[in-house]
């Protein structure tokens, strides 16, 4: 009996996002509770995971795959981000730690992309809140039924994380993944349900219970990044939206000046640590580090690795196992090329979604929860490691959301 082409790709490629998702969260049971016992968590799980999906990737290719991969077409920044981390694994001095982090990458990148050219962005978006749904119900669930593993304890005491590894990582997705389900509410009009806002008061509880500060700050910005975006959309003319675009960022960029300079004081009245828990003298050891090799960086993915970070952990004091900042991430990964080609990538898809001439508020409210969650993974991406370029779950987040943004009004009968 032959198999049936269409559901065959259904199930390949419906399992191959589903699996990726979860891998990239690092979700699972049984977590110990302390900070300074993660180091034993062996990700066992998420290892059989990329394998299957692996496996699955391959079966699709050979099956039908490759029809998919010929009808492509890639933007011309979307090539020299693909160039440029491929030279910095060429190029690398750590090329086994480097391939290994390229291989997590695409088993990551690829499902979203194959996904969204299957079956399109609506599609996508529909899909990938399904997946959301069942991680906030099961966290939550998580941190009702099993405290002692979903609530953190020793030097966190009291944060909630779920079933994540750290809660830094559950407040910051939480936060990105509420203002989806606040979206649909509005975007649904006479088909709406309490059950998307009862995922988005959840998702509040969740963020509130991780006790994370970027997890907070994130979770405003991209509500007024929502709202903002939203004005924008709503609006006719290019002139009137290039204005609140601009002044919105104005305001940003004004906003982190003040910041900086006045940012030991602010911590202080917050009861924060200056040094951003030694955030800031890591960072003063490890931006020389571009300058050695510039162009193409280290190699992706090398600085998420412990041993390439106790190198360097004398200088600084204690032992980190990350930048602690995706943009230095990817400046020491893929050197200035790599991260100016991403982040040219980013504010083109956020400009350019921007100033779509929308006709429906659905779609505007849909744009609006894309443009928002990138915003807001940009954020996070300040103080933490694993969101641009990355086998994360932020990265996928700002796949599917920049996938989304390249759609076209669809009006309906």
């Amino acid at each position: 009996m032959l198999i049936n082409r269409d559901k065959f790709d259904s199930f390949c490629l419906s399992c191959m996002l589903a699996l990726s998702f979860f891998r990239s969260t690092s979700m699972w049971i049984g977590y110990p509770s302390a900070q300074h016992q993660l180091a034993q968590i062996t990700y066992v799980p998420q290892k059989l995971m990329q394998i299957l999906v692996m496996l699955l990737l391959m079966a699709y290719l050979v099956f039908s795959g490759y029809r998919l991969f010929l009808d492509i077409r890639l933007k011309k920044v979307e090539w020299l981000v693909i160039v440029s981390i491929l030279f910095s694994v060429i190029l690398s001095d750590y090329k086994v730690l480097s391939m290994r982090y390229f291989v997590s990458f695409m088993v990551i990148t690829l499902p979203p992309i194959l996904y969204y050219h299957r079956y399109g962005p609506e599609a996508l978006l529909v899909f990938i809140t399904k997946i959301i749904s069942l991680t906030v119900l099961a966290n939550f669930a998580y941190v009702l039924v099993s405290p002692g593993y979903a609530i953190m304890s020793g030097v966190h005491e009291g944060a909630w994380r779920g079933m994540f590894v750290h809660k830094n990582v559950a407040g910051a997705y939480f936060a990105l993944v509420g203002v989806i389900f606040i979206s649909k509410w509005f975007y649904l009009e006479k088909l709406r349900t309490r059950y998307d806002l009862i995922l988005f008061v959840l998702c509040c509880v969740m963020v509130f219970g991780s006790k994370s500060m970027t997890a907070i700050l994130t979770f405003f910005i991209v509500h007024l990044s929502f709202w903002l975006s939203y004005l924008i959309l709503k609006h006719s003319l290019v002139s009137q939206r290039l204005f609140i675009v601009t002044t919105y960022f104005l305001v940003l960029v004004a906003g982190g000046f003040v910041v900086s300079t006045y940012f030991d004081e602010l911590m202080t009245l917050l009861g924060r640590d200056p040094s951003l828990t030694g955030r800031t003298g890591l960072w003063e050891v490890l931006l020389p580090l571009v300058i050695e090799k510039p162009v193409f960086g280290y190699g992706i993915g090398v600085f998420s690795r412990p041993e390439i970070m106790y190198e360097y952990s004398l200088a600084f004091g204690w032992m980190a196992k990350s930048t602690h900042s995706s943009f230095l991430d990817i400046l020491l990964g893929v050197g200035f090329m790599g991260a100016t080609s991403v982040l040219a990538w980013l504010f083109y898809c956020l400009f350019s979604t921007l100033l779509k001439q929308v006709i429906t508020a659905r779609y505007a409210f849909q744009l609006s929860g894309a443009v928002s969650v990138i915003i807001g993974c940009l954020i996070i991406a300040t103080s933490s490691s694993g969101v641009l370029i990355s086998a994360n779950i932020f990265w996928i987040l700002i796949i599917c959301m920049v996938y989304f943004c390249y759609s076209q009004e669809v009006i309906e009968e």
